[in-house]
């Protein structure tokens, strides 16, 4: 059997035989990375970051890359390096999918009793801040940043907050 370096300057010069062996190796680990992002693509995305390294990697310019060790850790790595951003990025969309927008609960000219009941429930299940910051954001129409300076506080806190509100008053929702 080749050993991995020769298979990675074979599958550099187009070999898709040698590209084949190594996406081999490596589908334990990308089905293990794909399985924990647990979304469609999720796969494809690590198999393209596996084939992108495999023919950008400058083997020959690097005299340690040339045992099969460090060329496992270094294609290893890259594809964890991918999974993470992957991971940050879907949180960052699942986090703006999940948003509760409480602007369309609030009609100015029709709310429901079920709904203003529902609101004045959500709304009690916060702490003093979390509620204040929650009513200043979505009722009233400040932006972070207005509220953060209101508060004498940072955006990112007044962030980190109204999204934990909007967490609890979810978790509250789906009970």
């Amino acid at each position: 059997m080749d050993n991995l370096y020769t298979m990675m300057i074979s599958a550099k010069n187009k070999d898709e035989n040698s590209l084949m062996k190594i996406l081999n190796k490596f589908d334990p680990l990308i089905k293990k990375y794909a399985r924990k992002l647990n979304y469609d693509d999720a796969k494809s995305e690590l198999i393209i970051t596996l084939i992108e390294t495999v023919l950008f990697m400058p083997i020959a310019d690097k005299q340690y890359l040339q045992k099969d060790e460090c060329i496992v850790g270094y294609i290893s790595k890259s594809i964890k390096n991918k999974y993470i951003y992957l991971s940050k990025k879907k949180s960052k969309i699942e986090g703006i999918e999940t948003e509760l927008n409480l602007d369309t609960c609030t009609d100015k000219y029709y709310i429901s009793a079920d709904n203003s009941l529902l609101i004045k429930n959500l709304l009690d299940n916060l702490s003093d801040l979390q509620r204040d910051i929650i009513i200043q954001r979505f009722f009233l129409q400040y932006s972070d940043v207005e509220i953060a300076s209101r508060l004498c506080t940072s955006r990112q806190a007044i962030n980190r907050i109204k999204n934990r509100a909007l967490k609890n008053m979810k978790k509250y929702i789906n009970y």
